[in-house]
């Protein structure tokens, strides 16, 4: 199976509209993405792989359409050779066209994700955005009716959002038929415009804890709902730590929301187990087993401090991503027997 890489090319903040990231001066051009994808050949693995083009941060459609055009025309020659197996793109359901479908469509893109942010016409109008929840269902269905794979990117920690604001978005996106979910919580960097309400006292960021538990809540939902792919991550306009302003930052915060998922999957499986649980050995795949074992090993330790049990994780690639298999290996009647026998044989 080939393995899959994507190149990201970020699309500079530049429109008014955005309350989240600062404007930058910068442009892209399609000297910069022949620069950014030659990089990317040189530097890369020599392994055979499927390559993927990224354009995240503004919006790709929000670009002037003959920017558009020349942009993905420098980019169909790797795709003629068969260097880039496809395009993903990022975007605002407002500056979606047919024309501009059309146009993605002869250049190959692939995916489409839609940057939502809330399913709440109110949350959206405090930023700033003008936008109904039937245009969004349209926008939608036209991308997958041209063939689109459906992607949708929203936020946890919005402005006067609360946890059910957050988990009433996640049931509307639902209904949209993505094929992928993004999930970021907000992070307030410096010259942006929600740092001005942090300065007022207007709004207070989460800590990592809540963005973790919230983030976690709505994962479940998708997760339940079996969507294809769901990715929780930072937002993609961090560039320097020293950025921040406030927010849940994090370096390993998609693990610390993946593992929190774990550690509830576990517990409820020990849970169920009809006697007092001494010891278990989990089987899962590779892949998984970093998150399953929490950042720094937390979720074994915390199971092992407030439950008192003992958790061995065995790697195995028969099981399939995202499942395990648990297994009894000791209970409290077995450490009491034992301790008895040890007694006797003094």
């Amino acid at each position: 199976m080939k393995k899959s890489y994507i190149i990201p090319i970020h699309v500079p903040y530049t429109n008014e509209w955005n309350f989240f990231a600062k404007q930058e001066k910068e442009t892209l051009t399609p000297e910069t993405v022949k620069k950014i994808i030659e990089y990317y050949f040189k530097n890369s693995k020599k392994e055979e792989a499927d390559v993927e083009i990224y354009f995240s941060g503004d919006s790709f459609a929000g670009l002037e359409e003959t920017l558009q055009k020349d942009i993905l025309e420098c980019i169909e020659p790797y795709q003629k050779e068969g260097k880039i197996s496809g395009i993903r793109i990022t975007t605002m359901p407002k500056e979606i066209s047919r024309a501009k479908l059309k146009l993605w469509k002869k250049y190959k893109v692939k995916e489409i994700s839609l940057q939502l942010f809330s399913m709440s016409v109110y949350l959206l109008e405090k930023i700033g955005i003008q936008e109904s929840i039937k245009h969004i269902q349209k926008v939608a269905k036209k991308i997958r009716w041209h063939g689109f794979s459906l992607g949708v990117e929203m936020l946890i920690g919005m402005p006067e959002a609360t946890k059910l604001d957050e988990q009433n978005t996640a049931k509307e996106i639902l209904k949209l038929k993505p094929h992928f979910v993004t999930i970021e919580p907000v992070v307030v960097e410096k010259e942006s415009k929600i740092e001005v309400e942090i300065q007022k006292q207007e709004y207070v960021a989460l800590s990592i804890v809540q963005a973790v538990e919230r983030c976690k809540e709505v994962a479940h939902i998708f997760n339940q709902n079996k969507v294809e792919e769901i990715k929780v991550l930072l937002p993609k306009t961090i560039e320097k730590e020293n950025n921040i302003v406030a927010g849940p930052y994090h370096p390993e915060f998609t693990m610390l929301v993946e593992g929190a998922m774990w550690y509830d999957a576990i517990l409820e499986k020990i849970k169920k187990m009809n006697t007092k649980v001494k010891e278990v050995e989990i089987e899962a795949n590779p892949e998984d087993v970093p998150n399953m074992l929490g950042f720094k090993n937390e979720n074994i330790e915390k199971l092992k401090d407030v439950y008192d049990v003992e958790v061995v994780i065995t790697p195995n690639k028969e099981i399939k991503k995202g499942r395990f298999e648990m297994s009894m290996v000791k209970t409290y009647d077995d450490m009491v027997e034992e301790m008895q026998n040890t007694k006797n044989e003094k």
